[in-house]
Parts: structure tokens; sequence; C-alpha cells
């Protein structure tokens, strides 16, 4: 969504416009931030980083499964 000297905003969407769903981001296995109830978040951007998120959501019904994993992961390059 943006992107400024020392940080990176980005959002993250569930099932499209979906709001109200608070995802924890993680870099390297490390808790980095959290998105807000529109899924935006500022990270701290100056290295190279892997950004991680994930969300679970019932699966009612399913005779395989009780819940659905989510998954997504962003990418990026060491600043210049």
């Amino acid at each position: 969504v943006g992107l400024d000297e020392h940080n990176i905003k980005i959002r993250v969407k569930v099932d499209g416009t979906r709001s109200g769903v608070k995802l924890v981001i993680y870099d390297a296995h490390k808790k980095i931030g959290e998105t807000d109830l529109q899924g935006e978040a500022t990270l701290p951007y100056e290295a190279a980083m892997v950004i991680r998120v994930a969300t679970r959501e019932p699966l009612p019904g399913s005779p395989d499964a009780d819940k659905l994993l989510l998954r997504a992961v962003l990418s990026l390059p060491a600043r210049s």
C-alpha cells in the first residue's frame, strides 16, 4: 500500500473485502506486527525480509477437517 524511508505499509485481504480480522505478521518466526481491523499494518523495512501471515477459519460440515488454514507470504529484497 505504501513505502517510505524506513517502513512499508501492507494490506492483507481475506475473502476480498472482509474486515475485522486481525492477523499476526512474522519475519523469520519472529512477530513483527499485527494488522488493524482494516487489514493494514506498517512494518519496519531496512533489510531483505520474508513476511508471513496466516489465519484459520471454521469449516463447518466438512467430514475431513474442522478448520481451513489460509496463508500468504511476501518476499522483499534489501532496500538500496
